[in-house]
């Protein structure tokens, strides 16, 4: 049993609890989903079609003048000349202009949810005032509530979708911790359940990702949001867009961008992950040994998160086959904050390479900045990046600001602990209204799950506030692809501060 330097605190909750309040990159964008985007562009609705008339021209056609001369006939009389006139004939054609309108078919309900004249949504948000009111989270996200309302009012002003307003049904919280505050599962049944929802936007996030499947599943109800992976999907009827990046590719996006920096050759690596995401931790596997990387050893945890005893018992063990193993580097697949923790602790000296940048934006109680100092992690833009993004700027904070002037915004790089971001949540909620606008105006006025998920098909590039490269295509539903590399640095703060290594890349498949 190997002898720690220091005690280790065991405060399982708080560190659930602690990590979850910190998901705003998962929400957002802010680690794998983000993106400095030309602003998004949105599919025009369908329009009456006139074709253009059809025109004939006037046609002239003129015969060629005619002059008819006598020969000049010399006597002791002048000469004379006689000149016949000369004749033109011309010849008009009367012009023709044909126009032809075709009429598109009055709309009509086509689905549960859209009417003639309407579609019907709702959308899920993290219940950050109970984490703030409970002290585990420094502030919140403004009211969402009215963030939401406010997109989906201009998106109205603009027109709507294919003729159709959007109608938005209810906008509910839910902990991200089942046990406590508000169930998932309950918000679940209501939004997707007892309401006319064509839709849910937000979906769950955290260790209350689960019940996204009571959405898209049982409840037959298109979900934009959540967090998908192959399992999940597999019990889906409806529609589901991930906005964001599929845990699985982007650790396979992760491996090649390590590769291609030169950070795998002449390494001996450790892989690390967890059971209950084990479908990660092999692709973490298959991909680095693809890339050349020699992995010395392979540790899968029984341990799923939250009993920090329980984690550190297992890893009392592992530290010393990490020891022995002569590894220098370790690539982490899951257990990120229980590794990070115990071979900081051990003092194991490792290069740290952590695919998940939530684990380094939301650290826990029990893991100090000093433990993750000099991780690389894979990220997109910055959230200062994202908000100075010009559809940031146009498409969701110049509306919001318009309609609500007396609500001061913020900015990413000016925020403090206790003041309200909304600039995340507005950014957050736009882009999600955005990703639904898109396909669905794709889908055409006959509005259903078949049209829907056909357009969903059908999207080879397109760009979003918060991701500036991003597609949608067959067997690919997770719709962000703007990737770079970026490294955790302990600045003396209680977060420490993750820094972009490489530019923003195009990783559309």
């Amino acid at each position: 049993m190997t002898n720690l330097q220091s005690p280790r605190p065991h405060h399982s909750l708080i560190a659930v609890v602690t990590a979850v309040a910190l998901l705003a990159a998962a929400c957002g964008g802010g680690g794998d989903e983000a993106g400095d985007a030309a602003p998004a562009t949105t599919a025009a609705p369908a329009v009456t079609t006139t074709a253009a008339p059809a025109t004939t021209a006037a046609t002239t056609t003129a015969a060629p003048a005619t002059t008819t001369e006598a020969p000049a006939t010399t006597t002791a009389a002048p000469a004379t000349t006689t000149e016949a006139p000369a004749t033109t004939t011309t010849t008009t054609t009367t012009t023709t202009t044909t126009t032809t309108t075709t009429t598109m078919a009055p709309l009509t309900a086509t689905w549960r949810g859209v009417t003639e004249d309407s579609i019907h949504i709702a959308a899920t948000t993290i219940d950050f005032p109970w984490l703030v009111d409970n002290g585990f989270s420094p502030n919140g996200w403004g009211d969402q509530t009215l963030v939401w309302e406010t997109m989906v009012a201009d998106l109205n002003a603009r027109g709507g979708i294919n003729g159709r307003q959007v109608v938005l049904d209810a906008v509910r919280p839910f902990s991200a911790i089942p046990g406590f505050g508000i169930a998932a599962d309950a918000v679940c049944l209501e939004v997707a359940g007892d309401l006319e929802t064509f839709a849910v936007l937000g979906g769950f996030l955290g260790p209350a990702e689960i019940s996204n499947i009571c959405i898209t599943g049982p409840q037959n109800t298109i979900l934009i949001g959540g967090r998908t992976d192959e399992e999940r999907l597999s019990q889906a009827q409806a529609p589901w867009i991930e906005s964001g990046t599929m845990v699985k590719r982007r650790m396979d996006v992760f491996a090649s961008l390590l590769a291609q920096n030169d950070l795998i050759a002449g390494r001996k690596f450790v892989i690390i992950g967890r059971s209950d995401t084990e479908e990660t931790y092999d692709v973490a596997g298959e991909s680095m040994l693809a890339q050349g990387a020699e992995v010395v050893l392979e540790l899968l945890s029984d341990e799923t998160g939250g009993d920090t005893e329980a984690e550190d018992a297992w890893w009392d063990v592992m530290v010393e086959r990490v020891r022995s193993s002569g590894a220098d580097a370790i690539l982490m697949a899951g257990g990120d904050r229980a590794a990070l923790r115990n071979l900081f602790y051990a003092g194991i000296d490792l290069e740290l390479f952590i695919m998940n940048s939530e684990t380094l934006s939301s650290l826990s109680s029990n893991v100090t900045p000093e433990m993750a100092d000099g991780a690389i992690t894979l990220t997109g833009l910055t959230e200062q990046e994202q908000f100075e993004t010009q559809g940031s700027q146009t498409l969701c904070i110049e509306p919001f600001e318009a309609a609500h002037p007396d609500i001061v915004v913020g900015t990413p790089d000016t925020h403090e602990d206790g003041i309200e971001k909304w600039w995340r949540s507005i950014m957050t909620h736009c882009s999600q209204l955005l990703l639904f606008e898109m396909v669905a105006s794709s889908a055409g006025p006959v509005l259903t799950h078949d049209t829907f998920r056909e357009a969903m098909e059908s999207i080879p590039q397109m760009s979003l506030p918060v991701c500036p490269f991003g597609s949608l295509a067959p067997g690919k539903v997770d719709f962000c692809d703007a990737f770079r590399l970026s490294t955790y640095s302990d600045d003396g703060s209680d977060n420490g501060l993750i820094v972009p290594l490489t530019e923003i890349m195009d990783g559309t498949p």
